[in-house]
């Protein structure tokens, strides 16, 4: 047999295959995804925590300025 380059070689050494030859830097740094995603997750889910009751206050305090004060109409006949 003759000599095998490539990602054949890549297999043969237990390399981990096409990917590994081409990238070598994604092998070991799969493993740390969830790592760096945990603290996004949680910056976005404060986030939407925080305008999501900031718009149900906004919301809830329109509805109460926009009623009638029945204090004003007391007097009328």
């Amino acid at each position: 047999m003759g000599a095998v380059s490539g990602a054949a070689a890549g297999l043969a050494q237990g390399g981990g295959g096409v990917g590994s030859c081409l990238r070598p830097g994604l092998a070991g740094g799969v493993g740390t995804v969830p790592g760096a995603v945990q603290p996004l997750i949680f910056l976005f889910f404060s986030a939407f925590v925080g305008a999501y009751l900031l718009y149900s206050w906004g919301t809830q305090e329109f509805e109460r300025l926009k009623r009638k004060n029945p204090a004003d109409y007391e007097n009328d006949q």
